[in-house]
């Protein structure tokens, strides 16, 4: 297999890539049984010196260590769960007020998570390891989590809570489809042959085969 090939699906962060060449790199990885050998040979090897041994190799950190979180696909993960515990807070602050511990807990844990994607996710020493069209959508949303996280923070009353909750839920919604359209052309084709591969049209053996053809041609 091109090690280019493998280590540019590594890049992209993507768990079905990163699951598809784990597939690939276990059965690549399998060897044919080593031959019998010979007593005679065997007392030879037993005999011979043993080499010195080899000075001890500095740990590599992966890929995936080196590049660190990923920005753009947290984005909507960390929105995503931000809405929804938004929806849960109003869903208890309906019945039970705005104050009661449940309500309050969700607003705080909406909170960290917009904390936590912009302080970490999408921290400056993050951005370097993206694309260009990435680091764009991570400044570009930016400001919208922000604002969220400020609205959220001064939520005092049932109306407060409902505009927080239909924001978070409209930023989710935008974040994902604008994900989605920063996908790399081989997530889409890797997408499309796993599906074939779960219809059965194809075995995972073709799959493999023609991704590694489709990455040949895009290659000048």
């Amino acid at each position: 297999m091109d090690r280019n090939f493998g280590a540019y699906l590594i890049e992209q962060g993507s768990k079905l890539a990163s699951d598809f060449l784990k597939v690939v790199v276990l059965r690549s990885s399998k060897k044919a049984p080593a031959p019998a050998t010979s007593p005679q040979v065997e007392e030879e090897v037993a005999q011979a010196p043993a080499p010195p041994a080899a000075p001890p190799r500095t740990p590599q950190k992966t890929l995936e260590a080196q590049m660190g979180t990923g920005c753009r696909p947290c984005t909507s993960d960390h929105f995503s769960t931000c809405s929804g515990a938004l929806s849960e807070a109003l869903r208890f602050a309906r019945t039970r007020g705005i104050e009661d511990p449940q309500v309050q807990r969700r607003l705080a844990l909406c909170v960290d998570e917009l904390n936590i994607w912009e302080r970490v996710d999408a921290a400056p020493e993050s951005l370097p390891t993206l694309s260009p069209p990435e680091r764009e959508f991570v400044r570009r949303w930016l400001p919208k989590g922000r604002d969220l996280r400020h609205g959220v923070n001064d939520v005092v009353s049932l109306e407060d809570l409902e505009r927080a909750a239909a924001s978070a839920q409209q930023a989710s919604r935008e974040a994902r489809t604008e994900m989605r359209q920063l996908r790399p052309p081989v997530m889409k084709k890797i997408e499309a042959l796993s599906e074939k591969v779960k219809a059965g049209e194809i075995s995972d053996k073709e799959a493999l085969g023609q991704l590694t053809e489709w990455w040949r041609k895009q290659r000048p």
